[in-house]
């Protein structure tokens, strides 16, 4: 291109080839367009130049992006390659989803932890009414308390007031409660005798106002004659004035054990009348065969025990009311306590035949008006229950016979005025209308002893 271009710029151009000519008149008008002309074609000049250099820059241009492309590349130095298993790299999208994951998650917990502590709130709430309450309830109890710490100070007061009394004696009275008595202590001495108890009040150094004396039975059934017990009441009474104010003497009561025994007491309680009276002021006698005996002087069955010697409920509460005692309600008896029927069958026994025998002297051979009731199925075919075929014997009254009750067998007094209020059912036979005392079988097995023995 550098010859192509030396080659153009030695041509002559228009100027020089007019120049190298003389100029004539006749061309000298022409001298003016001759001007023109060379302007214009300076101009052609002036763009094909333009162009030329346009097409020079071109292929500078061209040859420099060439010359470019063939510089020598930089030698990059490449790191060595770790050996084992690349570590995965996680993308974006993986990122955003974990990401995701771990909120989605904190927000579950959040939103148990803040049930929790709904459920917590509203325990705690719960919890507080229910401790208001209780304490409401509290508060009641102590006032309640302290009103009825406030009436037992003034029934204590009360009953200090009141004159103290001491009930002594054998086992008549052991079914007295002093829980339901006022201001009132019970010495019970079973077995005890005159001397017994005239020994405890000797040992007793507190003083009292009243003192109630209960003995004499077991001294009854012993050897000892009336006037013997009649001169140990007597000391026993002088005994009894050291530690009270007044003497309070109650007659022994009856029993239906022993006929011998009976006969004494009946003695001995007339005799300790008539000391009694003797005595000053301070003595005083309590006559239980008042209560405790029928009008025909036959013994009332109803106050005792079954063994014809001890008193029933009835009869210690009867026997309270005769002390003239303060009681906090009409029954003044323990709780009754199932006894061993084996050893209270025994000692049945034995009270039976003694009674049988005066019984049979007495009255002959009797037959007693029963009821049979069939209280158990086994009781039906049991061989050892034989009254089916006697029930109606039994039932049919006797002629030259006395009248019994119907509802205990007693003869001492009329269906219509027993003291029992119902029929009264035989622990020995299962029947109703008699006691064990006085059971048929029991009879019938006694009368089979005696023939046996005439042999």
């Amino acid at each position: 291109m550098a010859t192509n271009i030396a080659s153009e710029s030695d041509s002559p151009t228009v100027s020089q080839l007019l120049g190298s000519q003389s100029p004539t008149q006749s061309e000298q008008g022409d001298i003016s367009m001759t001007s023109g002309l060379t302007t214009s074609v300076n101009l052609i000049q002036e763009t094909q130049l333009e162009s030329e250099d346009e097409r020079e820059g071109e292929t500078s241009s061209v040859d420099a992006s060439a010359i470019r492309t063939l510089r020598p590349r930089a030698i990059i130095s490449k790191t060595p390659k770790t050996k084992g298993r690349p570590k995965k790299s996680l993308t974006t999208k993986n990122d955003v989803t974990a990401v995701l994951k771990a909120l989605s998650t904190m927000q579950s917990s959040i939103d148990t932890t803040n049930k929790l502590m709904q459920g917590l709130q509203k325990t705690n709430a719960d919890l507080v009414s229910q401790l208001a309450m209780k304490t409401a309830q509290c508060c009641e109890l102590d006032k309640e308390c302290r009103e009825l710490r406030s009436q037992l100070s003034k029934t204590h007061s009360t009953e200090s007031g009141l004159p103290k009394t001491l009930v002594i004696g054998s086992s008549i009275i052991r079914d007295f409660d002093t829980n339901k008595l006022h201001n009132t202590e019970v010495e019970c001495i079973r077995g005890g005798t005159v001397d017994d108890v005239h020994k405890s009040l000797t040992d007793n150094n507190a003083s009292y106002d009243r003192v109630i004396l209960q003995v004499g039975s077991n001294d009854c059934s012993k050897d000892n004659t009336p006037e013997d017990i009649a001169k140990q009441y007597q000391l026993l009474i002088k005994g009894a004035k050291n530690i009270a104010n007044e003497v309070v003497v109650s007659s022994i009561c009856p029993r239906t054990d022993k006929p011998a025994a009976q006969e004494k007491v009946d003695t001995v309680n007339a005799t300790l009348q008539g000391i009694c009276s003797d005595e000053d002021a301070s003595v005083t006698f309590i006559n239980n065969d008042l209560s405790f005996k029928l009008q025909d002087n036959s013994i009332n069955d109803g106050f005792l025990h079954g063994d014809g010697l001890h008193l029933s409920k009835p009869g210690t509460n009867r026997l309270a009311i005769n002390m003239k005692l303060k009681t906090k309600g009409k029954d003044i008896t323990k709780p009754y306590y199932n006894r061993n029927k084996n050893a209270f069958n025994k000692q049945n026994q034995q009270n039976q035949d003694n009674n049988n025998n005066n019984d049979d002297l007495n009255h002959g051979t009797n037959d007693w008006t029963t009821v049979n009731k069939k209280h158990r199925n086994n009781a039906r075919q049991s061989p050892n229950n034989q009254t089916d075929a006697t029930t109606h014997e039994q039932s049919k009254p006797q002629q030259g016979h006395s009248l019994r009750c119907i509802k205990c067998g007693e003869a001492s007094h009329l269906t219509s005025s027993c003291w029992h209020p119902a029929t009264v059912r035989c622990r020995g036979c299962n029947q109703l209308g008699h006691k064990v005392s006085r059971c048929p079988a029991n009879r019938m097995v006694d009368q089979g002893h005696q023939d046996f023995n005439r042999f």
